[in-house]
């Protein structure tokens, strides 16, 4: 078994569910599968050197993750969300 362990240091977490918009208030908690594993993939991609990780890891590592699905430990979490309304700036005249 396969085991990620993810931190938030700022202490936030922003993420909107796959069909959904940002201000709909829906948070996407715990973080998908899809989005951990494009995260693994564009990490690759732009920071790894691929000398040293070539992409067979990167092939091997998704293929463990993909192996059975996710089991979640998570901590409590707090729903909230928030809106700001800007009014309508009039053009002088």
């Amino acid at each position: 078994m396969l085991t990620l362990s993810l931190s938030f240091p700022g202490g936030r977490y922003h993420a909107t569910p796959w069909g959904r918009h940002v201000n709909e208030a829906d948070v996407a908690w715990p973080p998908d599968p899809w989005r951990l594993t494009r995260a693994l993939i564009a990490t690759w991609h732009r920071k790894l050197d691929h000398q040293l990780y070539p992409e067979i890891l990167l092939t091997s590592l998704l293929g463990l993750l993909a192996d059975e699905p996710p089991h979640y430990r998570l901590p409590t979490a707090v729903h909230s969300h928030t809106r700001h309304y800007m009014p309508n700036r009039q053009n002088p005249r």
